[in-house]
């Protein structure tokens, strides 16, 4: 069975009132509750932040690992090392923390000397990982047919998102035998732009004349000057593409 590590919130909050009260006092009135609950929420996202472990703070569950090694791809974004990151989890935005994130399981694993913390999802509003940044599409929009679900990497956020989900599967070599069989992780980026309460699938510059037919001209323009291909530099080129569209609109 997978541990779960509790947290005790009105323990903490018995010793956290009288800081983060003085520290309101000082900038406002307590008859401002908008105030005093900013004020709360920083005053524990620094206790958290500053603890010698954020371990306890952290409910989660037991991170198990897929048992089977993989002769080509990764399970993991970047590296299966922790790298520095930050958090917002319960509405607690936690900074300096180190964080992995199996993308084939799409787990986001909160990591110190002693544990590794599978983090609840319901709970991940955020997260970054060597600056790279990620929304929980679950926590902020309704689950609906054909959209996008789980952690997705924003690449531009203004008026729209653009994001990119990299989607991970497990591929099997032909073998006779269950011990020689070689297995390896296939990747595909897939891109979602995010307008308004919709979700649109985004497969090269034809889909961007689709949300933006009043300017395809623009866009067109745009797209041939900066020698945009969709090909090598994907991330970019959807960011840059994105960007252009979102001013044009918003202007």
């Amino acid at each position: 069975m997978r541990k779960v590590f509790p947290f005790q919130p009105l323990l903490l909050l018995f010793f956290l009132s009288p800081l983060c009260y003085s520290t309101f006092a000082q900038s406002g009135s307590p008859d401002d509750s908008a105030s005093y609950y900013f004020a709360l929420n920083n005053t524990i996202s620094y206790f958290y932040t500053n603890s010698a472990s954020v371990c306890t703070c952290l409910n989660g569950k037991e991170y198990i690992p897929s048992p089977y090694s993989f002769s080509e791809g990764s399970p993991f974004f970047l590296a299966p090392e922790p790298r520095d990151g930050s958090l917002v989890y319960d509405n607690v935005f936690y900074s300096a923390v180190h964080l992995l994130y199996d993308e084939l399981q799409d787990n986001l694993v909160f990591v110190d000397a002693n544990h590794r913390v599978m983090l609840l999802d319901e709970k991940v509003a955020r997260f970054s990982i060597l600056g790279h940044q990620f929304v929980n599409i679950g926590q902020q929009e309704p689950t609906k047919e054909g959209n996008p679900a789980g952690y997705l990497q924003i690449l531009y956020e203004g008026n729209v998102m653009m994001l990119k989900k990299e989607e991970k599967k497990i591929r099997e070599l032909g073998s006779f035998s269950a011990e020689d069989r070689v297995r390896v992780i296939d990747t595909r980026p897939v891109y979602y732009l995010k307008k308004g309460d919709h979700f649109f699938k985004m497969e090269g510059k034809q889909s961007f004349f689709e949300v933006w037919g009043e300017y395809q001209k623009e866009i067109a323009a745009f797209i041939k000057h900066n020698r945009i291909k969709f090909k090598r530099e994907l991330d970019t080129d959807y960011a840059r593409v994105t960007a252009f569209c979102d001013h044009l609109h918003s202007r």
